[in-house]
């Protein structure tokens, strides 16, 4: 699955028993509706723990940012856990300003983000 915006795509796999969406380019208010419902999707089918992979995201907005939050309330809910992988850093400092690194839980790596 890809969206036809040139500044934004996704794509989903998964690894065993984990679904992982792959971000790449920017996350803003004309992407953050697509995010938004690939992980309520992803989100109801119930996995214990979703990954997003940040590492190709150049840029998140407050939308963007807004989206992530609610799949993670949403995970937690269900006592299950979402997990960034790798943001730029750009992002991770964005993430320190806004304090979301303390509501993420952020790894550096694919095999960390499936195995913690």
């Amino acid at each position: 699955m890809m969206t036809g915006d040139a500044q934004f795509d996704v794509t989903a796999s998964e690894r065993p028993g984990v679904p992982v969406l792959h971000c790449r380019g920017e996350i803003d208010v004309a992407s953050a509706p697509e995010l938004h419902a690939l992980l309520a999707d992803l989100v109801g089918q119930g996995p214990e723990t979703l990954v997003i992979d940040m590492s190709a995201v150049s840029f998140i907005d407050s939308s963007g940012l807004g989206v992530l939050v609610s799949a993670e309330k949403d995970m937690r809910m269900t006592g299950h856990g979402l997990r960034l992988v790798a943001p730029q850093p750009q992002i991770e400092r964005l993430l320190e300003m806004t304090g979301l690194n303390e509501v993420f839980t952020v790894v550096s790596s694919m095999s960390d983000a499936v195995t913690a």
